[in-house]
């Protein structure tokens, strides 16, 4: 009955595995609020974020991502089935 899962995760890359904080959210749509609390929980582990949704970010709270998180929290769409094998 978990609607969110949060871990530190290694992500691979051309330099080597780089740490991320990873968020998980179920959830239909991702607001704003949703996204600056991911990113203070990954600002206070000094970490960048990797946040994880089966929904979707509306055109506002896309923009608001690219204007003040860029580089900072990266956001991906995944299908719910592909955490339950």
């Amino acid at each position: 009955k978990n609607k969110e899962y949060d871990f530190i995760g290694k992500v691979p890359s051309k330099l080597g595995d780089l740490d991320y904080f990873i968020i998980y959210k179920d959830k239909k749509r991702i607001s704003e609020a949703d996204l600056t609390l991911a990113y203070n929980k990954g600002h206070s582990k000094k970490l960048p974020i990797l946040l994880l949704s089966s929904g979707e970010l509306s055109k506002k709270t896309e923009q608001y991502r690219e204007k003040n998180l860029k580089g900072y929290l990266i956001f991906k769409k995944v299908w719910k089935e592909a955490w339950y094998y």
